[in-house]
């Protein structure tokens, strides 16, 4: 799964950008993004945070998560 900070105008953009892109998901919060992937790919609370934190430290917009 990929995570971006980049703000795209719509899914068309982002389609032209990624070849494989399937759907995108807006969040307004890491929190929100944490929860997300937490309850939907069943992973613990300390994953699902560890994951979500590599884009705060990511020298790139966007980065590839591990599910």
């Amino acid at each position: 799964m990929l995570l971006t900070k980049k703000l795209y105008s719509d899914w068309t953009e982002i389609q032209g950008e990624y070849e494989d892109y399937m759907a995108s998901l807006d969040f307004n919060t890491l929190n929100e993004i944490e929860e997300y992937i937490r309850v939907d790919y069943k992973l613990t609370a300390n994953k699902a945070k560890q994951e979500v934190n590599k884009i705060n430290i990511a020298l790139n917009d966007t980065i590839e998560i591990e599910l």
